[in-house]
């Protein structure tokens, strides 16, 4: 048996367990005030969530007939109180069947606990919930399954609004009932499957159970047969699993929200200090990279969306130089003369160092100095705090780098 456990309005319900104060009854909001009227809006108190607030908006979207609290984030705090909360399902099962989704959303298999307990799966869930809020003021709603699949469409589409925020989903029900929702309710459906499953008649996941698998293969592969099985309630991942895949290809980036509109030039100076930051990820884990990827939204202000382009280099590498001439080129290849408000770069097609041919195109004996140049400023880094050394580019007014040495996520420690 499987339980889907969600911290409610977890950034803000942390905000109000800080100040003592009850989230159902705390008009509360975690955002950046500094930052503008334009601000991410992170969390909203399920107080503020009844009176149809919803949960990700920007400032200037708040209604204003509401005595608002605003909370500054505090990442690390954040990360305290979802360590402190783990520290609970350790209470009660060992870390081996424990899956954590996200900061505030964790799997827990209770099978092999449950007899010894002398609980139902229902129960333990009880127990559990209980106990956090006791240890940590957060309340928590539970899915429980007999699958991660069911478990988690218990929390999603039934716990949230139950009396307890506690609900048992069996496959009968699933398949009697609860199928008949829209795809998009589902996880593991996203907008863009949503789009085709609609072109193809299938609105429901009731529909999807009516369709032949061989159609749903052709057209999604692998995950068409996997949303097959979710139809009838079916999902055969186990915890364990999830906790010991590796994915063949990972990627390393970042991405940041920048507090105003940049014209395209300082634009250009945040990309390189995020580079900086890529180069010094690859460093530190010995890898290289082959394919660059970089994303760039415009200003709500303007009708232009943005873009988001790729590139393949002509050998593997981590050298800074290389990777920052890269990004250049592929930022003005696309770029258009609009204010920029968002920036995303990542590298990808990865591979050890140390299993790296060299290539003709490459300069070894200059790139070998520019890593042992970065390896003696992680080391620094490591040491002293992550403020200790920047380029003197990025001490200027639109320089981003020093003040997100200070953030956790982007947002303040």
């Amino acid at each position: 048996m499987i339980l889907a456990i969600d911290l409610k309005s977890f950034y803000a319900s942390v905000e109000c367990a800080l100040r003592n104060l009850d989230p159902f009854e705390t008009a509360l909001v975690v955002a950046d005030k500094s930052r503008g009227e334009g601000s991410i809006v992170l969390a909203v108190t399920p107080y503020l969530k009844k009176r149809s607030v919803p949960s990700r908006l920007r400032i200037f979207e708040l209604p204003t007939d509401i005595n608002i609290t605003f909370a500054k984030p505090q990442m690390q705090k954040y990360i305290d109180y979802s360590a402190m909360i783990y520290e609970v399902y350790l209470e009660f099962i060992s870390k081996e069947d424990i899956h954590v989704y996200s900061i505030d959303e964790a799997f827990l298999d209770v099978t092999s606990y449950l007899k010894h307990a002398k609980k139902t799966a229902f129960q333990m869930a009880q127990a559990i919930v209980k106990r956090v809020l006791e240890k940590t003021k957060i309340t928590a709603t539970c899915g429980v399954g007999s699958n991660m699949f069911l478990a988690k469409i218990a929390l999603d589409l039934l716990a949230k609004k139950a009396p307890e925020g506690i609900v048992e989903l069996t496959q009968e029900f699933f398949i009697s009932e609860v199928r008949k929702r829209p795809v998009e309710d589902f996880w593991g459906i996203g907008y863009r499957m949503q789009i085709r499953l609609n072109q193809l008649g299938i609105f429901t996941m009731e529909d999807i159970s009516k369709t032949n698998p061989l159609l749903l293969e052709k057209e999604f592969g692998i995950i068409g047969l996997e949303i097959y099985e979710h139809s009838y309630g079916i999902n055969d991942s186990k915890i364990s699993e999830i906790k010991n895949y590796k994915p063949r290809n990972k990627s390393i980036g970042n991405g940041q929200v920048l507090p105003a509109d940049y014209p395209v030039r300082e634009a250009a100076l945040i990309i390189r200090e995020m580079v900086d930051v890529l180069v010094l990820d690859l460093i530190a884990g010995r890898l290289f990279c082959k394919t660059i990827m970089l994303s760039i939204i415009y200003s709500d202000k303007i009708t232009a969306s943005g873009f988001s382009r790729q590139k393949t280099l002509d050998y593997p590498t981590d050298s800074q130089k290389v990777l920052q001439l890269a990004f250049k080129e592929l930022f003005y290849d696309f770029v258009d003369d609009y204010p920029i408000r968002k920036i995303a770069v990542r590298v990808t097609n990865l591979s050890s160092r140390e299993v790296i041919q060299l290539s003709l195109f490459q300069d070894e004996k200059t790139e070998s100095k520019e890593r042992t140049l970065a390896e003696t400023i992680l080391k620094i880094k490591s040491r002293y705090g992550r403020d200790i050394i920047n380029k003197a580019e990025s001490s200027g007014p639109k320089a981003m780098q020093r003040i997100r040495n200070k953030q956790i996520g982007g947002h303040n420690e």
